[in-house]
């Protein structure tokens, strides 16, 4: 698996997001989850997740609330440049979580096609 995105959620694992539906490989789910606890143990280290929609050309980014859900938008091409993800990190060291990769992209999506390699800002008002 090629990650295009890593991200280390607040349960101290890693999301990992590779290109979904154009990946290399074709068993591809497009989304892993790494548990650095188990490293030793390839078969329960790693945890299958699930997209929809290819996020090659998409940003990423923590968002400030309690969860530290990860914000996932844009995408390579057709659906995809609409995309709107989200994960919200569960499980602990050495259990796996129960979350997956929140879209549906006909019931959300951006209103706008994202450009190649969108960004994601978030500004704090104080």
């Amino acid at each position: 698996m090629p990650p295009l995105l890593a991200t280390v959620g607040i349960n101290g694992k890693v999301s990992f997001l590779e290109k979904s539906g154009t990946s290399e490989f074709a068993n591809s789910t497009g989304a892993y989850e790494l548990d650095l606890s188990l490293v030793d143990d390839f078969g329960h280290a790693w945890r299958e997740m699930h997209l929809q929609t290819d996020v090659f050309c998409s940003a990423a980014i923590v968002l400030p609330d309690k969860a530290a859900r990860i914000l996932n938008v844009g995408g390579w091409s057709l659906t995809s440049t609409f995309g709107i993800r989200l994960y919200a990190p569960d499980g602990s060291p050495g259990v796996n979580g129960t979350n997956d990769w929140e879209e549906n992209p006909s019931d959300l999506q951006l209103q706008v096609r994202t450009a190649s390699y969108p960004h994601i800002t978030y500004i704090s008002v104080q």
